[in-house]
């Protein structure tokens, strides 16, 4: 908008379609059909973007679009707002920005700020989300932001206020949320950022830059909201609320090798400490197509495993982009992702409303590569997928919940 381009407005958009081969949960129905194996085809992402700056020290930028459409969601689905927010430059040298609106500047890790663009691994984990769909919006809350760098520090800090859940009042000793908080949040991330220095113009992080960066961060966030969990004190007979808290630490390393197309090592690896009240836990199943209310195991319909609780949770992933190229730009880069969940539901003794688990961790791996067919902008990606079903008693039936999902992206 200007000669210097200092001022300046761009819009994007990207699409994410999945087709998969999943191996159901026992006793999981589609449509009243019970077959083990079932696939589909879906929009994983499907996204339109604008930001920019119009004038000096101000910035803006609003994010709609839609997510996980298949053939079981109903037609047409509405867009909607992921991002919506505004920014004003308080010290020109970047140190601090203040921002309003419908936010993705949040706390507790990297990937908790993830760019959906930039995965190294087919998704993310979820888990990099605590609280999806329950007091945020899409990984979004309203609220106030600050944001800046001063020299190897990198923050940003929010003020929110969640949405309102409607889980029901707790009537169980099993923590969850609190319908009745009516409480701010409050969330932050902090990075140092020991080589190449990222922008923090948008908060989206990148998970690969395949050979474009040389990254190596030390990072730590958290998130709270005062009363905003609730549980049933069996022993007193009365509601208890206390703070959801969730803390993080995380390490990020991207370093390409010193030949041209020389090839790159991505490494990422965070730690999640997760209070949701007492033996809470969670089961999540990505565009789940069981269902409702099929599924003989703890584990629920469809895809879904236990993803998200009160508890420790350990989340890594490895990559290395094969050196050379095919023709002039294809480049391959193999992966390999992992969870390890220590839910207390897993490790504490029975007690009233919940299950006593024997095995004291869940995990959860994946395999895949990425064929970038030009960078980021084009990408075809294949990923195999292994998770645990476990039985109402708290035993793992087995491994048999296999997945294949190949995902086709473009961004522009």
């Amino acid at each position: 908008l200007n000669d210097d381009g200092t001022l300046y407005l761009r819009f994007a958009m990207w699409l994410q379609v999945w087709t998969r081969a999943i191996q159901q949960n026992p006793g999981t129905t589609v449509l009243g059909n019970d077959n083990a194996w079932y696939g589909d085809v879906g929009l994983r992402r499907a996204r339109f973007l604008m930001f920019g700056k119009i004038a000096p020290r101000t910035f803006m930028l609003m994010h709609i679009g839609i997510n996980n459409q298949t053939f079981r969601n109903p037609r047409k689905p509405q867009l909607y707002f992921h991002d919506a927010w505004l920014e004003f430059e308080a010290s020109k040298k970047g140190y601090i920005n203040i921002g309003a609106g419908l936010l993705y500047w949040n706390g507790i890790s990297r990937a908790t700020n993830a760019s959906t663009i930039t995965f190294m691994s087919l998704d993310a984990p979820i888990l990099n989300w605590p609280t999806i769909e329950r007091t945020d919006q899409f990984a979004r809350q309203m609220g106030i932001y600050f944001k800046g760098k001063v020299g190897l520090f990198d923050y940003r800090v929010a003020v929110v206020r969640p949405f309102s859940t409607t889980v029901g009042t707790a009537t169980t000793p099993v923590g969850n949320y609190n319908d009745y908080a009516n409480t701010w949040g409050y969330s932050g991330y902090f990075m140092f950022q020991f080589l190449d220095k990222e922008s923090n113009t948008l908060p989206y992080m990148v998970g690969t830059y395949i050979g474009a960066k040389k990254v190596f961060n030390l990072g730590f966030g958290g998130h709270a909201q005062p009363k905003g969990i609730a549980y049933f004190n069996t022993t007193t007979n009365e509601l208890r609320e206390r703070t959801l808290y969730i803390a993080s630490g995380d390490l990020f390393l991207d370093i390409p090798f010193k030949a041209e197309k020389g090839g790159a090592a991505t490494w990422y690896g965070a730690y999640y400490w997760m209070d949701f009240g007492p033996n809470n836990i969670r089961n999540i199943g990505i565009m789940n197509p069981g269902d409702p209310g099929s599924g003989t195991s703890f584990s629920g319909q469809g895809n879904a495993y236990p993803m998200i609780g009160t508890g420790h949770t350990i989340y890594s992933e490895l990559g290395i982009l094969i050196p050379g190229t095919v023709g002039k730009s294809i480049q391959f880069q193999p992966y390999v992702n992992w969870q390890g969940s220590g839910f207390d539901t897993f490790v504490n003794a029975p007690s009233p409303g919940t299950i006593g688990f024997d095995q004291a961790w869940m995990h959860h791996v994946g395999a895949g590569v990425n064929m970038f067919i030009h960078r980021h902008n084009a990408k075809v990606t294949l990923e195999y997928r292994n998770r645990p079903i476990f039985n109402t008693n708290g035993t793992v039936e087995s491994r048999k919940g296999n997945s294949f999902v190949l995902q086709m992206h473009l961004f522009i």
